[in-house]
């Protein structure tokens, strides 16, 4: 079960799904990508189409998860030339899984993501897994802990499978682990060890773990590093606190010294600052694609793209143009193939 930390780059699946396109001219991928990125999903599925009939893994991958090529004429057409809707939706189906098989990671996540039942769910995530993507890591180790009704919950398994997740840089599984090892929910009360996994999720730019290292602090300084240190997560979270943990807040704050209530407001503007201006954490992701989005008077760019922004694990340009342009939260998964295949060089 104990693996080598091994975090594979989502660019790899092209050299991953190798096999399954070796016959295939990667010119004409690019053009499908390029009219694609650029909105054409007409176009972009009388490319792809052909290329996924010959064995591409990436066009397989793209007919079968992109909500764009899915409403396209095109699309259409190819279902009416089956006997039947559900024959073509089947056969989308059977591509996807003959590429995730192949070990491609985007197909491999969209298989856990929404296969057909768990125990396929299951048979991806742990493909996925032991090949290092975390995403699926972070899946296992939540249906390890019972996520499932059908699902056999093993507590040491999942603890390993959400520690390399969250390792990897996955927020949401060290938050998980945070949360567990705090309350006792699945896992022994061990509040330092709960800590230290919220703060790691802190340190990734995610604010959904200031909550609970607020409440810890305001419970406990001494688990938190003391007096100061439970003002200055207090005062980071502040924009989330209840009257409770304020009412905390004022009480640390008159029982510390002048300067180091400075230096705990000081650390708290910090944060933000930093995070918001890293696109690699999902909070800079969320600020920046919320502002260009208020810009463009996209009136609806709120929780939805807040959401697809911290949970999506791709440089933000692409990942921006597709699903702010098809408003559909399953496009991330799309977005961060394309963005896959720029970074390979398909441009």
């Amino acid at each position: 079960m104990n693996l080598p930390r091994f975090v594979l780059p989502l660019f790899c699946c092209l050299l991953l799904a190798a096999p399954l396109r070796a016959q295939v001219p990667l010119g004409d991928l690019q053009i499908g990508v390029d009219l694609l990125l650029a909105g054409d999903a007409e176009s972009a599925a009388d490319i792809l189409l052909p290329l996924a009939e010959q064995g591409d893994g990436d066009a397989r991958y793209l007919l079968a998860t992109d909500a764009q090529l899915s409403k396209s004429l095109a699309m259409e057409g190819w279902r009416r030339a089956h006997a039947s809707r559900e024959a073509a939706d089947e056969q989308l189906q059977a591509w996807l899984g003959t590429t995730a098989d192949a070990g491609h990671p985007g197909a491999l996540e969209a298989m856990v993501s929404r296969g057909q039942n768990l125990a396929t769910r299951m048979h991806y995530a742990e493909r996925g897994a032991a090949a290092g993507l975390a995403v699926a890591q972070e899946w296992l180790g939540a249906a390890r802990f019972g996520a499932y009704a059908e699902s056999q919950a093993r507590p040491e398994d999942a603890v390993a499978w959400l520690e390399l997740a969250a390792e990897a840089g996955r927020s949401s599984a060290a938050i998980a682990l945070g949360v567990r090892y705090l309350y006792g929910n699945g896992l022994p009360v061990d509040e330092e060890r709960g800590v230290r996994w919220l703060i790691r999720a802190t340190d990734l730019g995610d604010p959904t773990a200031l909550l609970p290292l607020a409440r810890a602090g305001a419970t406990e300084p001494s688990v938190v590093g003391g007096r100061e240190e439970a003002l200055r997560w207090l005062m980071t979270a502040q924009e989330n606190l209840g009257e409770g943990l304020a009412r905390s807040a004022r009480e640390l704050g008159e029982s510390l010294e002048r300067d180091a209530i400075r230096r705990a407001e000081d650390d708290a503007r910090i944060w933000w600052e930093r995070k918001r201006a890293d696109l690699s954490t999902p909070l800079g992701r969320t600020d920046r694609w919320l502002q260009e989005a208020f810009e463009e008077s996209r009136d609806w760019a709120n929780w939805e793209v807040a959401f697809l922004a911290s949970n999506v694990d791709c440089p933000a340009p692409t990942l921006q143009r597709l699903v702010i342009n098809n408003y559909e939260a399953s496009g991330h998964f799309d977005a961060c193939m394309l963005d896959a295949l720029r970074a390979y060089g398909v441009r």
